[in-house]
């Protein structure tokens, strides 16, 4: 080079972020990838004027269904298409930055060509859809809800599964019905009772406690939805005016006891139905002790009824339990057992 006055100015190369430029020994006046203004004497040797560049990163993940609730994107589990995931923090330069995108269809978000920085992720959390569990990825962060924050991007870093795990709302159902044949199963042509209370109790998966409760429909159904995994009990509140019935166990098991179903143990998206308890209309058994004026084994109008008479009944009810009643007929000689359960008994009069 002849002296002069020169300017050394870089074309950015492509697949690069325009990192640090440096002014050489020469000196001279920097500014976006050139530097201007370098005096050259005869016989100098300028060196140093350095552009600095830096390779693209990117931070990716997925929104997913977490079916078995572990916080790990399994093979066999879906991705959530159209959530949306936003990208905030402060680059190297002390530029804010903001980006939003939406997963694509298999549950899947990229943000690219991000200068290093210190970034946030976080997720809109989906309709239709519980909260599971998040996952700082490869370049750490701090998990919070819905979000990782404090990550750290250094030149050329790609952080990986920052993802974001949901859970199918879980639903547990049944019914409360008039049980005619007394033999657990609502028959289609058995009734419903209306109004009846059923509680859901239990404990989910993130330990809370849960206690919520339900009133039977014009058909006796009921039902406990938006339910995160966890495990329950169902509990009935006996209904007025009828007799305890056979209940049943629904499709996700349990453990059956008096007017409840304990340990029902949901997952992400289980549907427990059949949750059924059977109520029994109370019978009666009457009758009357009289003055057979004509001897014919007839109750006439005309004829007296004899009060204070002994009335037994005795026999077995369907749970195999003894019976044994005794009542006493009133001034018109009548009497009568209600409440009674099914089963086979004998009247005695004394």
């Amino acid at each position: 080079l002849r002296p002069g006055t020169y300017s050394v100015a870089e074309t950015q190369p492509a697949g690069f972020l325009d990192g640090i430029d440096t002014v050489g020994s020469l000196g001279g006046t920097l500014g976006a990838d050139v530097v201007t203004g370098i005096p050259v004497a005869p016989g100098d040797l300028g060196s140093g004027y350095d552009f600095g560049e830096l390779e693209t990163t990117s931070l990716s993940g997925s929104v997913y269904i977490d079916d078995n609730n572990d916080g790990v994107f399994d093979l066999a589990e879906d991705g959530i298409e159209g959530v949306t995931v936003t990208l905030t923090g402060t680059d190297d330069l002390g530029n804010p930055v903001a980006e939003s995108t939406a997963t694509a269809a298999d549950g899947s978000y990229s943000f690219t060509d991000l200068r290093p920085g210190t970034y946030d992720i976080t997720e809109t959390q989906p309709g239709g859809f519980l909260d599971g569990i998040d996952t700082a990825g490869s370049l750490g962060g701090v998990v919070g809800n819905d979000s990782v924050t404090g990550v750290v991007v250094a030149s050329g870093d790609a952080g990986t599964d920052y993802d974001f795990g949901e859970l199918e709302p879980a639903v547990l159902s049944g019914n409360v019905f008039t049980d005619t044949n007394n033999d657990g199963v609502f028959d289609a042509t058995e009734i419903g009772i209306e109004g009846v209370t059923v509680t859901l109790t239990g404990t989910d998966d993130l330990g809370n406690v849960v206690l919520l409760t339900a009133t039977t429909a014009a058909d006796g159904s009921y039902s406990f939805t938006d339910l995160r995994p966890g495990i329950y009990d169902i509990t009935e509140t006996q209904p007025a005016g009828f007799l305890d019935g056979i209940d049943t166990v629904g499709s996700l098991g349990g453990t059956l006891g008096a007017d409840t179903v304990t340990g029902i143990v949901v997952a992400s998206g289980d549907l427990g139905a059949d949750y059924n308890f059977g109520e029994l209309e109370s019978a009666e058994l009457s009758g009357n002790v009289f003055v057979d004026a004509n001897n014919d084994g007839v109750f006439d109008v005309a004829e007296a009824g004899i009060e204070g008479v002994v009335v037994t009944l005795t026999g077995t009810d369907d749970l195999g339990n003894a019976v044994v009643e005794a009542t006493t007929t009133a001034a018109d000689g009548s009497y009568s057992f209600a409440d009674v359960r099914p089963g086979e008994y004998v009247i005695t009069e004394t």
